[in-house]
């Protein structure tokens, strides 16, 4: 009987524990665009006072795990919502190439800036925090590496953000349509920020996979650290370490880089181990028996950033960052202070229509779409951050899911405003406007089905789609 149990005992102890988990993505395709989210924030917030999603190391999607940090390019980055960059760079000859360590990343300085001026020009509402380092010593007969880079941000000087002073921290407004340089190498020239003047975690070196949790621990004192002080300093905390240890592992906790892959063991079980790690997961429990599993840095963020407490981050750097890591980071913005709370109207990415209670807004009026966006009366809102209601401005009208049915295509009318859960909803850094209801996620979507008396579609809920431009909509002021 003992032999059993001890045979059972080890056999739960490394046993893996699959671990699919949206903070943590490790393919090359598209992650959900978020391309505007800082349109949302007024223009006078300091840029130290917002929470940036950003990905460490950014270029280094080369050669094996070892030395990998990301799989989705600049681009594919900029799109899905990262505004904070790494990037590490050697003069070689009359250019900059991006380094990581002595490995060359195929991809040069000039080809990040022109991507990345490509993406603010598209999206000025947008700006990119950009720390530069040099990496390695010069290799060239003519620049060395200040010149070089003085001559390229000369080349960039309608995208590189100006300013006579390196301590001084601009307001968003600024800076939109700008790439602030967090200034990490030696140079006479004043350029952006010096990155020394923010406070910093970046505990890089694992001696083994069990330094995971210390990892942890120093990820998790500087996101409350950022969280209790706010201030105009700014704050950057790296998810990221290797050393022996592969960065895929720090940022997963799983068995391979695969981001369906399982999460490794630590060996341990509870209850013997009841009191070790206690902020990784116990998993495959049976007989009171359970596995203590590694957990990834990415999913510990991401986790602790749904706390009530947490209301700021700072610059949060991961490698493989996933969509759900990128919009809790962005989410933390939605507070009173830092979002713009005028009134707006509401326009569908598909039809560019607009929300509208046609002819006036009254008690049980469907909500529907106007192709008229006349940006007046019912068709204005305000989104109340403390009670999370839509108002139609002015009312006492709130957005509503009928019958307080969290159903499929469930109908959206006007109703006096009440502290139901069926009238809260968050607007996402996806463009989607999701029910807080209980449930299943749902979101709003258009109903073709259902007409108003003008023979326009009316607005429903509908399971949650990301990307579907059917669920998508943009306030403007």
């Amino acid at each position: 009987m003992n032999k059993l149990v001890i045979s059972l005992i080890l056999s739960l102890a490394s046993a893996p524990a699959l671990a699919r988990d949206g903070a943590y993505y490790h393919d090359p395709d598209d992650l959900t665009h978020r391309t505007s989210w800082m349109s949302s924030i007024k223009d006078e917030t300091k840029i130290t006072r917002i929470s940036i999603p950003g990905t460490h190391d950014t270029a280094s999607r080369h050669y094996g795990d070892i030395t990998k940090n990301q799989t989705l390019t600049i681009r594919q980055q900029l799109d899905a919502g990262i505004r904070y960059f790494d990037i590490r760079l050697k003069s070689v000859f009359g250019s900059l190439h991006l380094y990581h360590g002595p490995m060359y990343l195929w991809q040069t300085f000039n080809e990040v800036m022109t991507t990345t001026r490509d993406f603010l020009n598209e999206h000025p509402s947008e700006t990119v925090l950009m720390r530069i380092k040099k990496e390695q010593p010069d290799l060239t007969l003519g620049f060395n590496f200040e010149e070089n880079i003085n001559h390229h941000i000369n080349l960039f000087s309608d995208t590189f953000w100006n300013t006579s002073s390196s301590s001084y921290i601009p307001s968003l407004s600024e800076v939109r349509g700008k790439v602030v340089i967090l200034k990490d190498y030696s140079s006479s020239q004043v350029t952006g920020i010096r990155y020394s003047q923010f406070d910093i975690q970046d505990k890089f070196n694992m001696s083994n996979n069990w330094d995971l949790y210390d990892k942890w621990q120093s990820v998790k004192g500087h996101l409350q650290k950022a969280n209790a002080n706010q201030s105009d300093m700014g704050y950057i905390n790296y998810l990221s370490a290797s050393g022996s240890s592969y960065p895929y592992f720090v940022a997963s906790g799983h068995v391979s880089n695969d981001t369906w892959a399982s999460r490794l063991s630590t060996g341990l079980t509870t209850p013997g181990w009841e009191n070790s790690y206690p902020d990784f997961p116990r998993t495959a429990c049976f007989i009171g028996i359970c596995t203590i599993s590694f957990e990834g840095t990415n999913i510990l963020t991401r986790d602790y950033l749904t706390r009530s407490d947490m209301v700021y981050a700072g610059i949060v750097a991961a490698d493989f960052p996933g969509e759900d890591l990128i919009a809790k980071v962005i989410d933390l913005n939605q507070k009173p202070g830092i979002v713009k709370d005028d009134p707006f109207a509401i326009r569908n990415a598909k039809y560019q229509s607009c929300f509208d209670f046609r002819g006036g807004v009254s008690s049980n009026q469907f909500l529907s779409l106007n192709p008229n966006c006349h940006v007046t009366g019912s068709q204005v809102f305000k989104y109340e951050l403390g009670s999370k209601q839509l108002r139609v401005n002015g009312t006492h009208y709130c957005l509503d899911v009928k019958d307080a049915q969290n159903k499929h295509r469930q109908p959206v009318i006007a109703y006096s405003c009440h502290s139901g859960k069926n009238q809260q909803w968050q607007l996402n850094s996806d463009r989607t406007i999701s029910s807080l209801m209980s449930g299943t996620r749902r979101c709003l979507d258009v109903d073709q089905n259902r007409l108003d008396s003008y023979g326009n579609p009316t607005m429903t809920i509908l399971e949650y789609s990301p990307g579907s431009p059917v669920q998508q909509f943009d306030k403007f002021f």
